[in-house]
């Protein structure tokens, strides 16, 4: 925020801003949207949330396969444009498909034709051997020029790229066992100078946004519901039955040299459904072939929140999940974790990304207690 405003009253005529809501809290993300907005010039924007995108932009520039193309409106608008065109090009793509597929079979009868009147034409009735030689060419001339006419036909058709493979998923994101009604209640919990007398009720299938400041300790209490750090009083309750799945910001736990593959294959998923489920989250082949900690941290954070989804929690903790990850890769996520039956505690800062995951309760930090919003 602070060079940004120091980018401003250098009075630029043109704005270019590359991902400037990282690391933005609300209180942030409000106020860059009101610049942004406000501002006299052209602004160019590289961005992944597209909440903001949908408040300050009024085109869109996709970037893909090396080529620019420009779309007009809000990113929302750009997203149903786009799923229009991915519609059109899947029923040109399977019409054309059944053209090609109806020419080739026309051109093999033709050539079986061809070669049946050239071992098997009947001789006249003299048996002249030269009748014989020119009823057969005859026939071979007249299919050559309707074979030649096929394949013709079939190199000018303009091929249609095929439409990428939809790596839908099997209901894998489904807890394992029932949890009890309570999930997580915390009792006047102080830790430092950061939570005091902290209090708040999780119960079972709620979905939940824990949201506030930059600092205001949000990482602090995941961390002491996963008892990875110790309150300096309080108390703290885990339910009956919780199993809990997390997803962490660092992502540390994973820098094995174990293949990717081999990473999320378990007796709960064969080798074959990790593939599957990896791809789903837009991890390329040779990535998934090769060793965890080689992989970048949005690519941990795809291949974590798979180990997640297929654990069988009941209870999943997600500390900033869209956290670098690129919007494809953040639909993905929304598409699972919408999808998902159990209780739900998320951080995060991408309001898009709250509302696509059906989030119906917020509780905001603030002060060091807990507010219910």
């Amino acid at each position: 925020k602070k060079k940004f405003q120091e980018i401003l009253i250098s009075k630029p005529d043109i704005l270019l801003l590359d991902e400037p809501t990282n690391h933005l809290d609300q209180k942030g993300m409000l106020w860059l949207e009101r610049e942004a907005k406000s501002f006299p010039g052209p602004v160019l924007i590289v961005s992944h949330d597209r909440n903001f995108l949908d408040k300050v932009s009024d085109k869109i520039l996709e970037l893909e396969n090396g080529k620019i193309k420009v779309y007009g409106g809000n990113y929302s608008l750009y997203k149903q444009q786009k799923q229009l065109e991915q519609e059109i090009l899947a029923q040109n793509y399977s019409r054309q498909q059944k053209e090609i597929e109806k020419l080739q079979k026309a051109l093999i009868a033709k050539r079986q034709k061809v070669e049946k009147g050239q071992t098997n034409a009947s001789p006249p009735r003299d048996n002249d051997k030269f009748a014989k030689f020119f009823f057969t060419n005859r026939v071979g001339r007249i299919f050559g020029r309707q074979i030649q006419a096929l394949e013709n036909r079939i190199k000018s058709i303009e091929k249609i790229d095929k439409p990428e493979t939809n790596w839908e998923l099997k209901a894998l994101f489904k807890p394992e066992i029932e949890s009890g009604q309570t999930i997580v209640q915390t009792k006047n919990i102080i830790y430092k100078h950061i939570l005091k007398d902290l209090s708040f009720v999780i119960q079972k299938d709620q979905r939940v946004a824990l949201v506030g400041d930059n600092g205001s300790g949000k990482t602090t209490l995941l961390k002491i519901i996963l008892a990875e750090i110790k309150p300096d009083s309080g108390e703290i309750i885990i339910g009956n039955n919780v199993q809990i799945g997390y997803l962490s910001q660092e992502h540390q736990e994973l820098n094995s040299q174990k293949i990717v593959l081999d990473e999320l294959a378990s007796e709960n998923i064969d080798k074959a459904e990790s593939y599957k489920l990896l791809r789903r989250f837009l991890l390329p082949p040779e990535k998934i072939n090769q060793p965890v900690k080689l992989l970048s941290s949005g690519e941990k954070a795809k291949l974590l929140l798979a180990k997640i989804m297929t654990s069988g929690a009941n209870f999943i903790i997600l500390d900033e999940p869209t956290n670098h990850l690129d919007i494809p890769s953040r639909e993905a996520i929304e598409e699972a974790i919408a999808n998902y039956s159990g209780t739900l505690l998320v951080v995060s800062h991408d309001k898009y990304f709250l509302d696509r995951i059906d989030i119906k309760n917020h509780l905001e930090i603030k002060n060091g207690g807990i507010i219910k919003i």
